[in-house]
């Protein structure tokens, strides 16, 4: 307001911040009183929304080239996240053995550690009562039921994208050494990159609608003088 120029009288003018049709002003600042909102309809509604969110122009051709980047990136990549809780099935072990074992789920990669809960296993019988991830991550020790001794270790079909063959059967005469490696296959060359596009998209995707957002906010002014 130029200076030397006294404020508006007070009364009702238009609501400078966009709540409502009216807001009323006291003569020296607005207060929190405003006249009932006009009811708007759920399509004026989405349609002031996206107005805010991605406005006519480059920023929404910006906006919505990302959000398709966005959204297939995600979805070339998904199968590819181990999400909690996780994909899990039985895959059954055969004791092909002439003495009886017992299988745990190690706790860790050469099964220094295993799991309290075993399930014993009597020759030319088979199991189905553990778990294991198809993402990897899983193996089972089978241990000398008398002796407490490591037999040796199996592992259940894996796969990064969680693809696995679950009626392979595990075998016990088959059990490898503990402390011998599990084959990693590897990530395909292109589902780092991917992830990584995704990433950056949804950063684009959000920056953009925050900035169109701030840039159509409601800023107040005060009511010009009446004369």
């Amino acid at each position: 307001m130029e200076a030397g120029v006294p404020p508006a009288p007070q009364g009702w003018y238009a609501d400078p911040y966009g709540v409502a049709p009216l807001r009323w002003w006291d003569g020296a600042t607005w207060t929190t009183h405003i006249a009932a909102p006009a009811a708007r309809s759920d399509r004026n509604t989405r349609s002031s929304l996206l107005a805010r969110l991605a406005p006519r122009g480059w920023r929404r051709w910006v906006l919505l080239t990302f959000v398709l980047l966005w959204l297939g990136s995600c979805g070339a990549s998904l199968p590819y996240m181990d999400l909690p809780p996780g994909d899990y099935y039985s895959p059954a072990v055969v004791n092909d053995t002439p003495t009886a074992v017992r299988i745990a789920s190690c706790v860790d990669d050469h099964c220094g550690r295993f799991d309290s809960y075993k399930v014993e296993v009597q020759p030319k019988e088979r199991t189905s009562s553990l778990l294991a991830n198809t993402h990897g991550g899983t193996r089972f020790v089978a241990i000398d039921p008398i002796l407490g001794q490591r037999l040796g270790c199996l592992t259940p079909s894996w796969s990064y994208n969680g693809e696995v063959d679950r009626s392979r059967v595990l075998r016990v005469a088959a059990a490898t050494p503990c402390d011998q490696p599990v084959p990693d296959p590897g990530y395909p060359r292109w589902v780092i990159p991917i992830s990584a596009t995704s990433v950056v998209a949804a950063v684009v995707v959000l920056f953009v609608a925050g900035l169109s957002w701030a840039r159509t906010r409601p800023r107040p002014v005060q009511p010009a003088r009446r004369c």
